[in-house]
């Protein structure tokens, strides 16, 4: 099944040049990824391949006891999990210290043993492999690091992600821009990035396990609570199909994003932080965008009403004179 809003049911006096170049951004950027993470993975299965004496395999199964996968998959996960942990020496040392013991030796021994061989192939591996892109533009929630907080705004972590995430911008960015124009989006979506990661790090701070993120989403919701503010009962035009089933409908703004608002706000409650999608950003960018809104555009958005009801007396004076 499919369904996703795609634009609004408004014509706009022009090309919403912003949103556009977002677009282009965010698919360009993706493509590069994408060759970057290519050439990572071809290089780590090339790593692993070598590492093939009876050490290797012997450790590799010790690791894999734990982790419950198969000794063969282990090693390029192993590899580029301790490649990209921000902490690299602490991840090698949890990493050993979860092991079984070795029959020779005792269990602490024996992870010493294993944090010296991962060290030394870690290093191995890192000194030689290509940058990882996604990693490089990541947003870590730890660092606080301003000019990540914006590049992870335009990196993702697959096709479906950047063409959902672009489908849902365009519907509600393009008229945003119409409205507060070319000077302020540019400004608002900076805003949304560094705004909705400041909220993450803030959220994750007291997390062990806080995961880097990367995506459009928070920005997304932000100029979903933006296009509520302004006109909620304009209609977002949808795209539903399920098997034969093709429907295309226009839904209004304020039920559609308080459906995936109220969604977003539901699974946090839930899963917390846990759930491997940044729900967080998903939360505080509607609310930041509707906020954004309420105090920097109350004056453009009487203007915006304003020139909607000269719209509809045009519309009804025109249809009294045909009749």
């Amino acid at each position: 099944m499919l369904f996703f809003p795609f634009r609004a049911d408004i014509t706009l006096s022009g090309i919403p040049v912003f949103t556009v170049f977002i677009l282009i951004l965010c698919l360009t950027v993706y493509w590069q990824q994408a060759k970057s993470d290519n050439s990572l993975m071809d290089y780590t299965a090339e790593f692993c391949e070598k590492k093939n004496s009876r050490m290797d395999k012997i450790i590799m199964r010790k690791i894999t006891e734990t982790h419950q996968g198969k000794t063969g998959d282990i090693c390029p996960s192993l590899y580029l999990t301790i490649f990209q942990s921000s902490e690299p020496e602490n991840k090698i040392a949890e990493i050993s210290s979860l092991t079984t013991k070795f029959s020779t030796r005792n269990l602490q021994k024996s992870h010493l043993y294993i944090n010296k061989y991962l060290t030394k192939n870690a290093a191995e591996f890192n000194a030689n492999a290509p940058e990882s892109l996604s990693t490089n533009l990541s947003y870590k929630p730890e660092s606080f690091n301003v000019i990540t907080m914006i590049t992870s705004a335009f990196a993702h972590g697959s096709w479906s992600h950047v063409i959902g995430n672009l489908f849902f911008f365009f519907a509600f960015a393009a008229t945003i821009e119409a409205i507060v124009g070319l000077v302020f989006f540019p400004l608002i979506v900076v805003a949304l990035a560094i705004g909705t990661n400041v909220v993450y790090s803030l959220a994750v701070m007291a997390s062990p396990e806080a995961l880097p993120t990367l995506g459009l989403s928070g920005v997304v919701m932000g100029v979903m609570g933006l296009f509520t503010y302004f006109i909620p009962t304009a209609k977002i035009r949808c795209f539903f199909w399920f098997f034969i089933i093709v429907k295309r409908f226009g839904v209004p703004a304020w039920i559609l994003a308080m459906w995936y608002f109220g969604w977003d706000l539901y699974d946090l409650n839930k899963t917390g932080t846990s759930s491997g999608v940044n729900l967080v950003a998903h939360v505080s960018g509607f609310i930041l965008g509707y906020l954004l809104g309420f105090s920097l555009f109350r004056r453009r958005k009487k203007e915006v009403h304003a020139a909607i009801r000269r719209g509809r007396d045009r519309a009804a004076m025109q249809g009294v004179l045909k009749n």
